[in-house]
């Protein structure tokens, strides 16, 4: 080694190693076939050309990919030499992690035998098969599958080969992808798979053994750069662009990713054509330089590696809204969804679109399509209840992918609500929505009288909503005749079942007086309410003077006749002479008469005249409580007839 190279070696060997590249562990897959010609034999090889050349694979950045190597294809790997493991602890220790494994051939020709370094955390290795080929090299078949994908369609089988080198074994090439066609032609129609490795197909795309890979068949592979990697062109530069050049010379090797057909349909698991590359040059590049050293290129192997990314299936995701368990009848209510595609990539080119459709059935209503690419964001969708119709209803909201391999592909939710009826604000039963309240009279300046008001929600159907008293409009007499704010909410529709509101009565001054009240209600608070729904309540009452039983707002003879002739009667009121509202007419009310003798009219008789004008033969008091003294308890006095 020279000096110049063991100084860019020192320099690559140890800036790389500082900086560690860290990538998603669930993303696109990055294939990468290698054939390390025995290599990597010492430490300082592993720890100066290969660390490098690894960690700058899964750093580079092509179309917005950048991620670490999920399946690396190793080819002429020495049965003797932990080569594949030496490689797997070397990716383990880039990334600080311990998913890295191996699986090699059982068998080969020594040293030329297959391997794969995989990583577990990204790739499921589900079989694993050696397929002997007409007796010469065998292919390592194994079958991977992306981590948290379960369909059988996002799986692939990977053939990793080395086929005979030299022109004079055309016609063993020819056998050999003879054979690992007729392999793969038995496995299932639509299966995934993946033809890698040293091909040797040196005498170029009219080869019988290149032929054979796009022949019709399950297995049926198409070359993503149709031809230019087997072109042999030394001296043309900007094939370095496409073709598998020699790592020391403008000499093509011949290494080839050839998907099938199900991989090139821009579905599900599927290669990302433009990522497709020797690496070593960025694609679109035209031929520019390399962007790692020559010199370890040259160092670790006389081949490059070939680098391919393929795109993960779409993962669907789906966040259903909220949804109202009740609402009421011909309510505007639904049930929004948002579906996204989740795959968890690094670029949104690093999955396959989201192509599905939201269904509803039964009491849901409505369907709608759409599609989301990897990163989209997801979209919106808002799906109807039927509220058409009064009782417990149900119905399914579902969702279902189309596209090829899709993870969580289908979903589905049962949804169940009721509609109720509309609340049905009355007075009583009878759905009365006009209501007076009578007070009756009250002397001036007597103890308030209260009354309740019953509030019906009257049932409507089988399920009904609740009520709500949200505001009154007050009128009249207000401060005579008033309705307390007892407002109240959600009363429940049962039969019998009532809300009540107090009215009180002031007797403050003499005279009649109305007060109305328009109550307005609604609906509870759920999806569907109206408001607006009013009742009537009209309340009246009467403030007579003290000791004015027949109502005319004057006390005098024809008063205290009228207390003469309900003389201890009871439950007569004040229109018997009741003044004081206590259940009985006796002497308290004629005191409470004769104290407010003459109220209302200048008096033209004297209590006492009145008294004898009925021959109530008592001394003349000088006062009413006189008078109910000298009457004491011998009951009222009888006329004389």
């Amino acid at each position: 080694m020279s000096c110049t190279r063991r100084r860019a070696a020192s320099f690559w060997g140890a800036c790389l190693l500082a900086a560690i590249v860290t990538s998603p562990t669930a993303a696109q897959l990055r294939v990468v076939s290698y054939n390390t010609k025995g290599e990597p034999s010492t430490t300082s090889e592993l720890n100066n050309y290969w660390q490098p050349i690894l960690q700058q694979i899964g750093s580079e950045s092509v179309n917005g990919i950048a991620k670490r190597i999920d399946v690396l294809a190793l080819q002429e790997v020495d049965q003797s030499d932990p080569q594949a493991q030496d490689l797997a602890n070397k990716l383990n220790q880039i990334y600080g992690i311990s998913s890295y494994q191996t699986v090699v051939a059982g068998s080969g020709d020594g040293f030329n035998t297959q391997a794969f370094v995989y990583d577990s955390s990204t790739v499921q290795l589900l079989q694993t098969q050696t397929v002997y080929l007409a007796g010469v090299r065998p292919a390592l078949r194994c079958r991977f599958q992306p981590v948290n994908y379960s369909s059988p369609n996002a799986a692939v089988y990977i053939y990793n080969v080395h086929l005979k080198a030299y022109p004079d074994s055309t016609a063993k090439r020819a056998d050999e992808t003879a054979a690992m066609r007729s392999n793969a032609d038995n496995l299932p129609a639509s299966t995934n798979i993946i033809y890698l490795g040293d091909f040797n197909v040196t005498e170029g795309a009219s080869e019988q053994a290149y032929l054979n890979m796009p022949a019709p068949g399950n297995g049926q592979a198409f070359d993503p750069r149709n031809g230019q990697f087997i072109q042999d062109n030394p001296g043309n530069n900007a094939l370095k662009n496409f073709a598998t050049y020699s790592s020391t010379s403008l000499y093509s090797r011949i290494d080839l990713q050839l998907p099938s057909t199900e991989l090139g349909d821009g579905e599900g698991l599927d290669l990302i054509t433009a990522n497709y590359h020797t690496f070593g040059v960025v694609p679109g590049s035209g031929g520019s330089a390399p962007t790692i050293s020559p010199g370890i290129l040259a160092d670790a192997s006389d081949h490059l590696p070939l680098v391919a990314d393929y795109q993960l299936p779409a993962k669907m995701q789906v966040n259903m809204g909220a949804y109202p368990s009740q609402v009421i009848v011909d309510a505007l209510a639904g049930v929004n969804v948002t579906v996204s595609n989740a795959a968890a990539v690094v670029a949104a080119n690093g999955a396959d679109e989201l192509d599905y459709t939201v269904t509803g059935s039964g009491g849901v209503l409505g369907s709608n399509s759409g599609t989301d690419n990897a990163l989209g964001g997801g979209n919106s969708h808002q799906l109807f209840l039927d509220t058409s119709m009064i009782g417990g209803r149900s119905g399914q909201l579902s969702v279902n992918s189309t596209s090829h391999a899709v993870e969580n592909g289908s979903f589905s939710s049962n949804i169940n609500y009721d509609v109720l009826a509309h609340a049905n604000a009355a007075f009583d039963l009878a759905d009365s929505n006009t209501l007076t309240v009578d007070f009756g009279s009250r002397m001036l300046g007597a103890s308030s009288a209260q009354q309740n008001v019953s509030i019906y929600n009257l049932v409507g159907g089988s399920m009904t909503a609740a009520l709500d008293f949200d505001q009154m409009f007050a009128s009249g007499d207000t401060s005579v005749l008033s309705l307390g704010e007892d407002y109240f909410s959600n009363l429940a529709p049962a039969p019998g079942s009532s809300a009540l509101l107090a009215v009180s009565f002031y007797p403050l001054s003499v005279g009649s007086f109305s007060a109305n009240y328009v109550l307005s209600f609604s609906d509870q608070d759920l999806p569907g309410e109206i408001t607006g729904q009013l009742l009537l309540l009209q309340l009246i009452g009467r403030v007579l003077q003290p000791g004015d039983a027949n109502g005319d707002d004057i006390v005098n003879l024809s008063d205290l006749q009228i207390l003469g002739d309900n003389w201890q009667q009871s439950g007569i009121g004040v229109a018997g002479g009741d003044f004081n509202d206590d259940g009985i007419t006796n002497l308290s009310d004629l005191q409470i008469l004769g104290d407010n003798w003459g109220a209302g009219v200048a008096a033209d008789l004297s209590f006492q005249d009145a008294l004898n004008r009925l021959g109530i033969d008592v001394p003349e008091p000088t006062t009413a409580l006189s008078l109910l003294l000298l009457l004491g308890y011998r009951g009222f006095p009888q006329r004389r007839r």
